[in-house]
């Protein structure tokens, strides 16, 4: 009866989750419909949903490229929870496709004058697009339609939020601007409200969702609670040639770093390149402040040019330039898990590179351990307090 469902209810406090890209949407998913806490929960976003680093990442999904690290299986995991996404919401709608295939090449642009003089080279183990006369280097084929696919970030975050919304759960725009944290106890300091715009929502529980601006909520809480965050700038365009490019992505490396091609399904071709020092380049202190760092978009595209002749065309269109911060802890791994010093404080952060492929494993874990539930995922190897600080 009511009187049972009131009394299971007032277990489950108010939870909030700060920050709408991959993770707090998926944390938010996951509390709100797998979880049924959706009338607990409250999503606090600054800006659009997908704003920063999640509206602007390639959305590449590699099931086996982290088997070497400890990230190994929460990688697989996610992988397949991507799957049950592009289930549930429609592959369509989020354009998340397997990719026939993925390559990794190591060389460089050959100049003009090389390029000449180099007969071309028909083979069908590199990406059909991939102009052996502009790449000299080894290719090597590293993922298939089992084992790679990709998704529209920013697409998916948006389907997240909006089932989480269906099952129950408030979005609110606002900038969190600090915690209320009670006098500690033993266990540590309990959040008793999440400041947004400088008004109080009360709450039991929060879940700090913040990429590399996690680094501002080291300073409402306790001292030595968390490691420090790092935000590190990388840049990427977005360009439609006229015909559609194959579905082969491939991640290119030669002395000016990592390069990486990706079509998408809309037909447009995303292009990503040149990651910046965290000391030349300082986050700014909102989403809204970061722009396009244009030099290094014009390259992106140059480049890209350079190694697929489909974008020559003089009808590609150059549809989208645009910088991000990608957040990255010192450990070289991401925190998943509850912050030291304090009760009911939980983290997600730090993915670097792999902030879209492991989002959903670690919106789940979140969302479990917000929950008061054991992770169905074994995250201690994330545990904020192994890195702590102090």
């Amino acid at each position: 009866g009511s009187m049972a469902a009131a009394s299971t209810d007032s277990c489950h406090g108010r939870i909030v989750v700060v920050g709408g890209g991959v993770i707090g949407s998926a944390t938010a998913y996951y509390l709100s419909t797998q979880l049924g806490l959706g009338k607990h929960v409250t999503l606090v976003e600054q800006a659009a949903i997908a704003s920063a680093a999640s509206g602007k990442a390639a959305g590449f999904l590699a099931l086996d490229w982290n088997d070497r690290s400890a990230l190994g299986p929460l990688s697989r995991k996610s992988f397949r929870l991507h799957q049950e996404l592009a289930t549930t919401f429609g592959a369509g709608t989020i354009q998340y496709r397997p990719l026939a295939g993925v390559w990794s090449a190591s060389g460089a642009l050959r100049s003009s004058a090389e390029s000449e003089s180099v007969p071309s080279v028909a083979t069908s183990d590199i990406p059909a697009w991939l102009d052996r006369n502009g790449w000299t280097g080894s290719v090597v084929r590293a993922g298939d339609e089992d084992t790679a696919a990709q998704v529209h970030p920013r697409l998916l975050c948006e389907a997240m939020v909006a089932a989480a919304k269906a099952a129950g759960c408030t979005v609110v725009t606002g900038a969190v601007n600090g915690l209320t944290l009670s006098e500690p106890s033993d266990e540590g300091a309990r959040c008793t409200a999440v400041l947004i715009d400088g008004e109080a929502l009360a709450c039991d529980t929060v879940v700090l969702c913040m990429g590399p601006w996690t680094e501002r909520a080291r300073e409402w809480l306790p001292p030595g609670a968390l490691p420090e965050v790092i935000g590190l700038r990388r840049s990427s365009v977005v360009l439609r040639p006229p015909a559609p490019v194959p579905a082969e992505a491939c991640l290119l490396h030669d002395e000016a770093g990592e390069w990486s091609v990706y079509p998408r399904p809309d037909g447009t071709v995303y292009v990503s390149g040149l990651t910046e020092d965290a000391a030349e380049c300082p986050l700014p202190d909102t989403a809204e402040g970061v722009h396009a760092q244009r030099s290094h978009c014009a390259a992106i595209a140059q480049f890209a040019t350079a190694v697929c002749p489909q974008l020559r065309d003089s009808a590609t269109e150059l549809q989208h330039e645009q910088s991000c911060f990608m957040p990255f802890v010192r450990h070289g791994l991401p925190l998943i898990g509850a912050v030291s010093h304090c009760v009911a404080v939980f983290v997600g952060t730090g993915h670097g590179p792999w902030g879209i492929l492991n989002g959903p494993a670690t919106g789940l874990a979140l969302a479990e351990l917000a929950a008061g539930q054991k992770c169905t995922q074994d995250v201690t190897a994330f545990d904020p307090a192994r890195f702590r600080s102090d």
